[in-house]
């Protein structure tokens, strides 16, 4: 009976790690499509919102790369690290992806009025028994049909 007992609290234990191991890639996923979703949400609405381009230092990488980001993806990335702190989970700017879908619409920006844009997040994540793996999430939205 002690055999039986101790093997069944074993178990328990082992349950119960991978049940908190799978709450904690869960709230990474879907903290990663929510302030990826949040953050192309604010971009959508115009220039006037995104108009000012972030610091090299806030984007995770060198003042050379920062230039040539445009203002829109930018502001994008920006928006997403700063959010993602907010909820715990540290993001930097190679974890981020912007791109423009549409075909002819797109230019050398997704911030164009009326673009397809999609953001997409790949977040790497150590899990106890499964090993490492990569969550990945992803927005999608049109921008707004805004005058210059």
């Amino acid at each position: 009976m002690l055999t039986e007992a101790t093997v069944v609290i074993l178990l328990f234990f082992v349950l119960i790690i991978a049940a908190v191991e799978l709450l904690r890639c869960g709230y990474y996923s879907l903290t990663t499509q929510f302030v990826a979703s949040a953050a192309l949400r604010e971009a959508s609405v115009g220039p006037h919102v995104f108009s000012t381009a972030a610091s090299p230092a806030s984007l995770g990488g060198s003042q050379d790369a920062a230039e040539e980001i445009p203002p829109y993806e930018s502001f994008l990335t920006e928006q997403i690290i700063q959010k993602s702190r907010e909820f715990g989970v540290s993001l930097s700017g190679q974890h981020i992806q912007v791109r423009c879908v549409g075909l002819g619409e797109c230019g050398d920006t997704a911030g164009r009025p009326g673009a397809l844009v999609e953001v997409r997040v790949r977040f790497p994540v150590q899990a106890l028994f499964v090993g490492d793996f990569e969550l990945q999430s992803s927005a999608m939205m049109r921008n707004e049909l805004w005058v210059f």
